[in-house]
């Protein structure tokens, strides 16, 4: 079975975190930003990259924080065929560094980049649905 590697940010200030917001046919859901490692990157990398792409901020990587480990087979939602291994990184903006907003060449169906209170994130549809692990790393 192949294996799909993603790498994910979260960026937390003032007791928000920084979302990326995709209405699609699945609707209206939120990611954290980050996205799919390619061959022959670092971990690190990828995510300094996917989190610029998709939110137009610079981060710096601060540690991981979690894992999200998808068996299409087995996890309760359909995310593709494929098993998906994410790895969630701690991260801060870089200061001084830009503002986070969309992009000028925002992903497919992406609709904004928010700020949303931790709080919250309890009535949001975040994906990969790791809203109870973040809340218990987070407290």
């Amino acid at each position: 079975m192949e294996v799909v590697l993603k790498v994910r940010a979260v960026i937390v200030q003032n007791n928000q975190m920084l979302l990326v917001e995709f209405d699609d046919e699945t609707g209206l859901h939120y990611n954290l930003p980050g996205g799919t490692v390619e061959a022959g990157e670092f971990l690190e990398d990828a995510l300094v990259r996917e989190v610029q792409e998709e939110t137009s901020a610079q981060v710096f990587v601060e540690q991981l924080m979690l894992t999200h480990d998808y068996l299409p087979d087995i996890s309760p939602n359909d995310y593709g065929e494929k098993r998906i291994l994410t790895l969630v990184y701690r991260c801060g903006l870089v200061p001084d560094g830009p503002d986070p907003h969309m992009p000028a060449k925002p992903d497919d169906n992406q609709t904004a980049v928010r700020w949303i209170e931790i709080d919250k994130l309890h009535t949001i549809w975040l994906l990969p649905e790791i809203v109870d692990d973040l809340w218990a790393v987070l407290r």
